[in-house]
């Protein structure tokens, strides 16, 4: 069906421009059929093969050069919508790159590992201030233990040179009694060293349990701390990821409603553009059928056949590139845009010089 109404214009067409050309005088070669003939001049070949869009590549530059035309000759300009209308919105998406597992750990390290360094630190440094403390006391013991001990045996000396002094004045250096009194001595000298050795012990014991004692203080504390820290930098992990999740979630959910309302806006620009083109189009050709009527009244001046010379050509450049039948199918089709931005005449001989070529 639709095939048939295109047939019908195109003939309806047809019989316009051979009573155009009757009206000139002209005889168009090859479309003045003998009474009886019903050639539809490869119409209908031309319209299976062809698709019949590709005709507006060139009215549309016809058109673009009657704007020019316009605009040199009046200074009247046919702005182009697409300069009018921003090509988007120009919302730019976020970029988002998301973290790694790796740089998760490592900021949730970088996050807790100064706490933890700095308890650490501090116990460290009071169990070693405590244990210096301790290891002073142990040296002043020793100190003190060996000055009692050198005192000892110096009153323990002086003690036997005394009694031996004694007894030498009373003539009884060889007796039992200077034996008995030089071993009472010794004994006294020994049972003090032995109550020395024992006071002794015991402060160094109590040390010794002291520095045991922070030691486990500090040891106990270093776990504590590594357990905690262990704890604590996992619940972070959980936290930063969990947190990293949420912020790839709302930027994928900003980018696509970015997308939507582009995608929206380019629909809505399209149908804008598509509006604007058409009343843009018919505003050049308005101008151009004003052009045409003052034509008729007043002739064609030098720089408007000038022009015309100029769109023909392009006309047979575009048409050359096509078969004389796809070309004929065209310029039929084409017949009113193609009289208004060519001139009749022009348009006509242009007819004429499609049938006159060669395939």
């Amino acid at each position: 069906m639709a095939e048939n109404k295109i047939k019908e214009k195109a003939d309806e067409i047809l019989e316009k421009i051979k009573k155009a050309f009757r009206n000139f005088g002209y005889k168009l070669s090859g479309t003045e059929p003998d009474e009886g003939d019903t050639t539809d001049f490869g119409l209908s070949d031309a319209q299976n093969s062809y698709d019949l869009g590709v005709r507006e590549e060139l009215i549309e530059k016809l058109r673009e050069m009657e704007a020019q035309y316009q605009a040199n000759k009046t200074g009247v300009t046919f702005p182009d919508p697409e300069e009018s209308i921003p090509p988007s919105l120009n919302e730019k998406p976020i970029d988002y790159v998301g973290k790694t597992e790796e740089e998760i750990v490592s900021e949730a390290e970088t996050a807790l590992k100064p706490g933890y360094t700095e308890d650490v630190n501090a116990a460290t440094e009071k169990y070693q201030t405590s244990t210096d403390k301790l290891e002073n006391q142990r040296a002043e013991l020793e100190a003190e233990e060996a000055q009692n001990k050198r005192e000892l045996e110096a009153s323990t000396a002086e003690a036997h040179r005394e009694y031996t002094g004694d007894m030498i004045l009373q003539g009884l250096v060889n007796s039992s009694i200077m034996s008995y009194g030089n071993e009472l001595i010794e004994r006294a000298g020994a049972e003090a060293k032995a109550y020395y050795d024992k006071t002794y012990d015991i402060k160094y014991n109590e040390i010794r349990d002291k520095i045991t004692e922070a030691e486990t203080v500090y040891n106990n504390a270093l776990r504590e701390y590594d357990l905690n820290y262990a704890a604590d930098l996992e619940a972070k992990i959980a936290k930063l990821r969990s947190e990293e999740e949420a912020r790839v979630k709302e930027i994928n959910e900003y980018n696509r409603k970015l997308a939507e309302r582009e995608a929206a806006y380019q629909q809505e620009r399209a149908a804008l553009l598509e509006e604007m083109q058409r009343e843009r189009a018919d505003a050049i050709m308005d101008a151009a059928v004003k052009e045409i009527e003052f034509e008729r009244v007043n002739g064609v001046s030098a720089e408007k056949q000038a022009e015309y010379a100029k769109r023909i050509e392009t006309a047979k450049e575009f048409y050359n590139g096509y078969t004389k039948t796809q070309a004929h199918y065209m310029l039929l089709l084409s017949a009113d845009e193609l009289m208004t931005l060519l001139g009749s005449q022009n348009y006509l001989a242009l007819i004429n010089w499609n049938m006159m070529r060669s395939e």
